[in-house]
C-alpha cells in the first residue's frame, strides 16, 4: 500500500469546488448564446462581462483589453502571430529566449520557416535573459519581442519590467515593437500588473489557477493591433470569432477572483513548502543541484538535479 502525492500543478491544478460552481449555471439553466439579444443571450452576456472584469482585475488591465481564449496555447499563438501579421509592415524580426514554452517556441519557428527573421537569446545559469543581451538582439526591423514572465521548467522570473522598459525607451525614439509575455505561470500566484510591467499582450491560462481546462485569455494593450487567427464571428471585439464559452470564461474569472483574494498567503505557505522539501531532500541525498537558485525564483516551482541520474524517454 501507498499513497499518491499529486506533485504536478505546474502542469495543471485541480478545479475548486468555489469556481465548479460558478461554472454549473451556465451549463444548465443559464444557457443563452452571449451575442443573442434576447433576455437568455444578455444573461450569458451579463456572466461574460463580469469574468472579464474579474480577469482584468487580476493583472490589473481594462476589461476590454482581456480576449478570452480556448487556453494558454491559443492566447500565445493569437498574441505572436496576430501582433506579426497586422504589423509586419513595421518590420520582420522577432526576439525571443531559448527557455520559451513551446507555445511561444514552436510558434516563433513557424514564422521564421514562413520568412520571418528570429533571434533566440541564451538565458544564464539562473535561467533568466541578460538584459544586454536582449538590448542587443533587437533591430531596426525588430517588431515583436517575446519572453516568458514565469519559466515552466525551473520557476525563474525573467526581468520582464525591465525589457518593457528597454522597450518603451525604443519605442519613444519612434521604434515600432511590441512586447508580448508568457504569462501562464506567473498569473495568479504572484503580483502580475501590466502597467508596471510595461507589456503590451500578456497570456495567462484557467488550469493553472484551479479553474477548468480549455480556457485562458490574453490581454492585449489598448491601441495594439491584432490579426485575428479565429475568423467567423464578430466576437469579441473582432479579435477571435467564434461563440463565447459562457461557463468556462465565468469559471476563469471566479478562479481569477479567488486568486486575487488569497495569492499572498498561499504564496508564502508553498514557498515555505518548496524550502522544506528542497532542503530535506538536500539532507538525504547530498549530491543534488537545486536548479535556478542563482535568480528569482517562483514560489510554486521546484526543479533538482540528481547527479549521476542519467535522463530516460518515457
Amino acid at each position: 500500500m501507498f499513497r499518491r502525492v499529486y506533485l504536478d500543478n505546474a502542469a495543471t491544478t485541480p478545479v475548486d469546488p468555489r469556481v465548479l460552481e460558478s461554472l454549473l449555471p451556465y451549463l444548465r439553466e443559464k444557457f443563452g448564446n452571449a451575442s443573442s439579444i434576447h433576455f437568455y443571450g444578455q444573461e450569458s452576456r451579463s456572466a461574460v462581462d463580469r469574468a472579464r472584469h474579474q480577469v482584468a482585475d487580476l493583472i490589473g488591465s481594462r476589461p476590454n483589453e482581456i480576449v478570452f481564449t480556448s487556453g494558454g496555447t491559443e492566447s500565445n499563438n493569437l498574441a505572436i502571430k496576430g501582433l506579426f501579421e497586422a504589423n509586419r509592415r513595421h518590420g520582420c524580426h522577432i526576439v525571443t529566449t531559448a527557455v520559451e514554452h513551446p507555445a511561444v517556441g514552436s510558434v516563433c519557428e513557424r514564422l521564421a520557416n514562413d520568412g520571418a527573421k528570429l533571434t533566440v537569446v541564451p538565458v544564464g545559469a539562473g535561467g533568466c535573459a541578460d538584459l544586454e543581451t536582449v538590448r542587443a538582439a533587437i533591430r531596426d526591423d525588430t517588431v515583436l519581442v517575446t519572453v516568458m514572465l514565469v519559466n515552466n521548467e525551473i520557476g525563474a522570473v525573467q526581468p520582464i519590467k525591465e525589457i518593457g522598459a528597454i522597450i518603451q525607451d525604443l519605442r519613444a525614439g519612434g521604434h515600432k515593437l511590441w512586447l508580448h509575455t508568457d504569462a501562464v505561470q506567473a498569473a495568479g500566484k504572484i503580483p502580475v500588473s501590466v502597467e508596471d510591467l510595461g507589456c503590451d499582450l500578456l497570456s495567462l491560462s484557467g488550469h493553472k489557477v484551479y479553474g477548468p481546462k480549455g480556457i485562458g485569455a490574453l490581454y492585449v494593450k489598448r491601441g495594439v493591433r491584432i490579426a485575428p487567427q479565429n475568423i467567423g464571428g464578430h466576437q469579441e471585439r473582432e479579435r477571435r470569432g467564434g461563440t463565447e464559452n459562457v461557463a468556462f470564461a465565468a469559471a476563469l474569472g471566479a478562479a481569477c477572483e479567488i486568486a486575487s483574494a488569497e495569492m499572498g498567503e498561499n504564496a508564502k505557505r508553498i514557498a515555505r513548502l518548496r524550502d522544506r522539501f528542497e532542503a530535506e531532500i538536500l539532507e538525504a541525498v547530498p549530491d543534488i543541484v537545486i536548479n535556478g537558485l542563482e535568480g528569482p525564483r517562483s514560489p510554486y516551482i521546484s526543479n533538482i538535479s540528481f547527479k549521476g541520474i542519467e535522463e530516460r524517454g518515457f
